[in-house]
């Protein structure tokens, strides 16, 4: 029910209004009786009312607020611009590419392990190395191109991971001098691998890829301290914990088969 103060107020008519209603004469001023004394009917929606000044001026005022909205908006984005992505020479750039070919060996060598040992134990570690790693691969490669890259650099690789070396070897982040990245199986080993059979050729794997995994991480820890991107560093945080569990197992498997690691 509206309350009596907001009823609205019925207007006079002429006398000669057909639709009854209080009427008001030039003369005596006489009143006629409503024709039908009910309440007046509720009003269940603001637009049934009239416009008046006050309406005007405050859809006015959200017209204007919501232009200032919009400007704001717009000026922020301008602002703020285009989300920046990493340089050719970034430790972000640097990382997915080396990283990327990192990866790529020892999917290879997983696969020639994985195709010739009767190890199920071993097997089911290098299916296990495969899939990861090429997974990842596959990842850096994405980010490659969504930053607009190429998968191959303007500086040499390692470039940037300059600073955390010191003296005249090469050491973990640096290039050996062969030109291969640490822990890179060359040319030569990958002819032996594919060649060897039986427990020999399981020893070269693990050998292999334990002198992998390490540089692997020593790699990915640079990134986690100076790359620039969070999914950058939480991948390479990834790899470092997952291929330090990985080492463990591969060590085992080694020792099992009465071999030792190869020197890093």
């Amino acid at each position: 029910m509206v309350p009596a103060s907001r009823r609205p107020v019925p207007r006079p008519r002429r006398p000669d209004d057909p639709r009854g209603g209080p009427t008001i004469t030039s003369g005596d001023r006489s009143r006629q009786e409503p024709d039908d004394l009910s309440e007046p009917d509720e009003i269940d929606d603001l637009d049934d009312l009239e416009e008046g000044p006050a309406r005007r001026y405050g859809l006015a005022v959200l017209a204007l607020a919501s232009a200032l909205t919009l400007l704001v908006g717009l000026g922020a984005g301008v602002l703020l611009g285009r989300p920046s992505y990493p340089g050719d020479t970034s430790v972000d750039a640097g990382f997915a590419r080396d990283m990327g070919s990192h990866h790529a060996q020892a999917v290879d060598m997983a696969m020639m392990i994985h195709a010739a040992t009767g190890d199920p134990e071993l097997r089911s570690v290098a299916v296990d190395i495969g899939l990861t790693q090429q997974g990842q691969l596959g990842v850096m490669h994405a980010w490659l191109d969504a930053w607009g890259l190429s998968p191959t650099g303007s500086q040499a690789q390692m470039a940037w991971m300059a600073g955390h070396d010191h003296g005249g070897s090469a050491g973990p982040h640096q290039l050996r001098p062969d030109g291969l990245m640490p822990g890179m199986a060359t040319s030569a080993e990958l002819a032996r691998l594919r060649q060897a059979t039986g427990k020999a050729k399981e020893i070269l794997f693990l050998q292999y890829m334990i002198r992998h995994h390490e540089a692997g991480i020593a790699m990915a820890e640079v990134a986690v301290e100076r790359g620039s991107r969070p999914e950058v560093r939480d991948l390479a945080q990834r790899i470092v914990d997952g291929q330090q569990s990985e080492l463990g197992v591969l060590l085992a498997f080694l020792q099992k088969r009465g071999a030792r690691p190869l020197p890093s």
